[in-house]
């Protein structure tokens, strides 16, 4: 405010950015070297101990978190893994490939990215994005079995799709992107 700008509609500095750091956002910037901008690119940085009770580590922008909470989010994440943990395991035993969806997943590809071998996955959306099943499948096999890194990546990335979808469920009116990890 005392650079100028002014907090509009849903918090927004300006009535159109959701926070008050960006790198770019030039429209909200003068050319003074920092002084009087609207918005900082000075970064806010925190310390957090991971301890062996973290099982995940969410990243996700503003059009999440405008529509959900951090519980929220993380309960969230917590029931599909679950969910999807079974289902690939289920495909695994069946030999049926999963190659970013589960056969009951319909597949969009041009709204997501995975990475492939660091336990890592994102998905993100402008305007649309995959839909997810939460059926669970049960297995007749008495066989258990052990996830790779691979299949791992697979759950996190179906429960990134999902995170994704439910964002835009609850009409999330930004962009969204997430990006989960697991520990």
């Amino acid at each position: 405010r005392d650079a100028g700008g002014f907090i509009g509609r849903n918090k927004r500095v300006n009535g159109v950015l959701a926070i008050s750091r960006a790198l770019g956002d030039h429209m909200l910037k003068n050319c003074g070297g920092g002084l009087n901008d609207v918005v900082s690119a000075e970064p806010y940085c925190a310390e957090t101990e991971l301890t062996s009770e973290d099982s995940y580590v969410l990243m996700a922008c503003d059009g999440v978190w405008d529509v959900l909470s951090d519980q929220e989010a993380m309960d969230f994440i917590l029931a599909k893994v679950t969910v999807y943990e079974e289902q690939v395991k289920e495909a695994k035993r069946k030999g049926i490939p999963i190659n970013g969806d589960l056969p009951t997943t319909p597949t969009n590809s041009n709204s997501e990215s995975k990475s492939e071998d660091n336990g890592t996955s994102s998905s993100s959306a402008g305007s649309s994005s995959s839909s997810s099943s939460s059926s669970s499948s049960s297995s007749s096999s008495s066989s258990p079995v052990t996830l790779s890194q691979s299949d791992w990546n697979e759950v996190l990335h179906l429960t990134s799709k999902a995170l994704v979808r439910e964002a835009l469920d609850r009409r999330s009116l930004d962009n969204v992107t997430v990006v989960i990890i697991k520990l």
